[in-house]
Parts: structure tokens; C-alpha cells; sequence
């Protein structure tokens, strides 16, 4: 259950019990979704990781301490921890819970790109609830997330893109303790930089070069760096190296076990120190490349 989920220790609250769990999981981009159901009543103490974890209680009860406030959610809430957060947990027997990770460093790229300025400080509020407007406009959204990753609507790495990027915009307009994001400080992309943008995705699997997309784009290349930084909140050549990571995520999802290879997909997707590509993988996806494979054949790609 550790290779699933963030690094945690489990303990029974009836050492006599014994552990019961199913655990179905479905990733979004670099967001991973998984859906636990727990028979007996368990503690679980989270180490520190590189991800935004989300819990959604679907029925039963989480009592949590999350540094030194404490909080209890049921079905209708949801709580949040930081990657920094001290956090122990309860759940209650027969617990059906969702729980949504989102890479830190995905997660802080996008704060900034809708802020406008990098390195901006992001902090969330540590509980959520449906009876607030944003709590019921986030729980939609992951439950049309939810149906289209089971009809398989997010396929294309460039759809899944999209879709994330909307998942973590209303997490953080809603969820924020930072400044809020008002309307005059939201990026507007350019047409050039949608421009760069589609001729990356159409040519992934080629050695194209920073010339190559600026002339693409139509712009200087000044031009085409500021845009970049005003929209996303960085260059043109990161972006294309997290555009070809999704790509080459999306493939080890779909590839089969045994036949697949991670070094092929990497190659294909231009990565050629397989050493890096692995690091900036796991970075980005909380898992080595290597393990993509094992966990579509332990859970499936998605929800069933």
C-alpha cells in the first residue's frame, strides 16, 4: 500500500484485527487518484513527501491532527495536508475514502502561473466542506474527473493537461490562504504561446530546438520567453520537457508489463540520460518510471 500511497506507518486501532483494504487508483496528469476502503479502524501517521494529499471521506470518519490543530470530517468534507504538514490520522471501520496527490512542485508552478509572479508563497487551508460554494464546485469537479477517467475521456496527454490544470485552479481559488486570485492578475495566454504550445504536442517524439518553436510561434524569441513566464511561469524549453514527461507518463500507463520498456518510451519522448529522466520523473509523478508499469497491472489505469 506504500508504493500507492505517500510514505506512512499504519497502525491498528484493534491490534486483534487483521487488515482488510481495496485500493483502486487512476492518475490525471501528474495527480493521482485512489479510492480505499478499510475494514478495521486504523491510525495512519504521514511522513513528510513532495505532494498535496486531499482526503474525501465517502462515508465514515476522519479525526486528524495536522500540527497542532485537530479536525474531524465525514462524508460532505474533506481535509488537505501541505508535503511539510506534521499529520496523524484516524480512520473509522469500513472507511470508503478518496485520496487525491498532486506533485508539490506541479502544484506550486501552477499557483504561480495564476498569480502571476514566481516563487509566490502557496498555502492551503487545511479542511474543506460542501456546504461552502467551493467545497461543492471542487466536489463536482472531481466527480466529472471520476466518471471521465472511467469512459477513458482524458486520454490524450494534452485533454489530461487541461483537465488537472482545472482541478488545481479550483483548489486554489477556493482553497487558498495565499492572496486571492482576482481577475486582473490572471494570465491571459497569448495566441503565440498557444501557438508554441501546439507545435510542442505535435511534435513530442522529434528533436525539436528553442529556434524551431519560436518560429513557430510567429515572435521574437524575448517575446515568446515573456509569455511563457506570464502564462505558465516558465520558459518554453521547461514546458516542453514537462509536456513530453506527460506524454511519456501517459505511455507507461498503457504499455504492458513485460513488453513495455522504460528506456524505449524515454528515447521516444527524447530523453536520453535515462538517469535524469527518472529523477524529474519521480519528482513530478511521486514514482520511479519502473513503477508505472507494476502499478497499472496491480490497480488498473483507471477506476472499475
Amino acid at each position: 500500500m506504500t508504493r500507492k500511497m505517500a510514505p506512512h506507518r499504519l497502525t491498528l486501532v484493534d491490534r486483534a484485527s487483521t487488515i482488510d483494504a481495496s485500493v483502486n487508483r487512476a492518475t490525471l496528469g501528474g495527480t493521482t487518484f485512489t479510492a480505499m476502503t478499510i475494514g478495521p479502524s486504523v491510525i495512519v501517521e504521514l511522513d513528510r513527501s513532495t505532494r498535496f494529499i486531499i482526503q474525501i471521506p465517502l462515508n465514515g470518519t476522519i479525526q486528524a491532527q495536522i500540527n497542532s490543530e485537530r479536525y474531524e470530517c465525514s462524508e460532505g468534507g474533506g481535509l488537505i495536508y501541505a508535503p511539510e504538514d506534521h499529520r496523524v490520522m484516524q480512520w473509522s471501520r469500513g472507511i470508503t475514502a478518496l485520496v487525491i496527490q498532486i506533485p508539490k512542485a506541479r502544484l506550486e508552478a501552477h499557483h504561480a502561473m495564476l498569480r502571476g509572479a514566481a516563487g509566490s508563497s502557496l498555502a492551503l487551508v487545511s479542511s474543506m466542506s460542501n456546504l461552502s460554494p467551493e467545497g461543492r464546485a471542487f466536489s463536482g469537479l472531481v466527480g466529472f474527473i471520476l466518471n471521465g477517467l472511467d469512459a477513458g475521456l482524458f486520454d490524450a496527454p494534452n485533454v489530461a493537461l487541461e483537465i488537472e490544470r482545472m482541478l488545481m485552479s479550483l483548489l486554489l481559488t477556493g482553497h487558498s490562504q495565499s492572496v486571492s486570485v482576482t481577475r486582473s492578475n490572471q494570465a491571459v495566454i497569448p495566441y503565440y504561446v498557444l501557438r508554441a504550445e501546439r507545435f510542442m504536442l505535435d511534435h513530442l517524439e522529434h528533436d525539436i530546438s528553442l529556434a524551431d518553436i519560436v518560429a513557430a510561434s510567429g515572435v521574437s524569441e524575448r517575446s515568446l520567453q515573456t509569455g511563457f513566464r506570464r502564462a505558465h511561469g516558465t520558459t518554453p524549453l521547461r514546458h516542453l520537457k514537462l509536456l513530453r514527461l506527460e506524454g511519456a507518463h501517459h505511455a507507461l500507463l498503457n504499455g504492458t508489463p513485460g513488453t513495455t520498456r522504460v528506456t524505449d518510451v524515454a528515447t521516444r519522448f527524447n530523453f536520453w540520460q535515462l538517469g535524469r529522466f527518472s529523477a524529474d520523473y519521480k519528482e513530478l509523478y511521486g514514482h520511479l518510471p519502473s513503477e508505472a508499469l507494476l502499478l497499472k497491472r496491480e490497480t488498473g489505469a483507471a477506476f472499475s
